[in-house]
């Protein structure tokens, strides 16, 4: 996968961590700076589909490539959605279509995720890369 140099950014954030508290900290900061869907946007069409908390997700691509927006009730997954939109910004649908989200993996935040968060971590994957072939 290809990093942008915001992402990198973020890993080495993460990296700096030691402690797993400081690291969710990091996470609702990151959830902060999501470019939010407005609630008057959410539908059952931006809803991601057998996530615990109620999230929704807008995938837009532009000649720019891939902006993601989104919004959970939930800090962890408004988190979660932030870091992915900002590994898949700017990419084409086809880079999108086939995302790994290895960067959770590397930053450590995968393994302390509850079942029920990791379900809806798969699903909005799940969703984005159809979202993505839809557009190939």
């Amino acid at each position: 996968m290809v990093m942008n140099e915001r992402l990198k950014a973020v890993i080495k954030d993460f990296l700096d961590l030691e402690d797993p508290m400081e690291k969710y900290e990091l996470l609702f900061e990151y959830a902060d700076e999501l470019d939010e869907l407005e609630s008057s946007l959410w539908s059952d069409d931006t809803k991601i589909p057998g996530c615990q908390s109620e999230a929704h997700i807008l995938l837009k691509f532009d000649g720019n490539g891939a902006h993601l927006q989104g919004a959970a009730d939930a800090m962890i997954m408004q988190g979660l959605i932030s870091l992915i939109a900002i590994a898949l910004e700017g990419l084409s649908p086809e880079e999108v279509a086939n995302f790994e989200p290895t960067i959770l993996d590397k930053i450590g935040i995968q393994n302390s995720l509850t079942p029920s968060r990791s379900n809806g971590l798969r699903n909005l994957i799940k969703t984005l890369r159809e979202i993505a072939k839809s557009v190939v």
